[in-house]
């Protein structure tokens, strides 16, 4: 074997450990990445521990079951937004922090639900709260939900 093809051999290997290098970096940078937007205050330092038996967009539950929420999310919701607040105001002041406000139960009209979901990085948060509004526009049962899910994408 004369130099210049162990030189050629040795550069090939080169290139390769780098492009793999760089492959490597780039898929730790996606999964450190950054959100496509930041957590409003309201879901700041939440965990995804739930009480209840299961989750639903509030169209009702089996009978016997009970609603699964998030404790520390529901009792920010709370105090933000006390039973009988003013469920347009309750709206209004979610989609300004993100949320997306919808009836989810063509069969339940009162049921609201608001979602935010994350986008892009690591852990990404899906937090959706559920509320029912009454005849005279005021909120009743409102509780929150919270979900990660590792990868980035909904």
């Amino acid at each position: 074997m004369n130099i210049s093809t162990a030189a050629l051999r040795l550069i090939v290997a080169c290139v390769v450990c780098l492009v793999g290098f760089v492959g490597f970096l780039g898929l730790v940078m996606v999964m450190i990445g950054e959100c496509d937007r930041p957590l409003p205050p309201l879901l700041l330092s939440l965990t995804a521990d739930d009480e209840g038996d299961m989750w639903t967009p509030g169209c009702g539950l089996p009978k016997g079951k009970k609603q699964s929420f998030s404790p520390e999310l529901t009792k920010r919701l709370q105090r933000l937004f006390p039973a009988g607040s003013d469920a347009a105001a309750v709206e209004r002041d979610l989609q300004a922090l993100g949320f997306k406000v919808v009836s989810p139960c063509p069969n339940v009209p009162s049921a609201r639900l608001a979602q935010f979901l994350q986008k892009g990085c690591a852990w990404p948060m899906n937090a959706t709260l559920v509320w029912h509004r009454t005849e005279d526009g005021k909120v009743v049962d409102l509780s929150g939900h919270v979900f990660f899910k590792p990868g980035g994408e909904y």
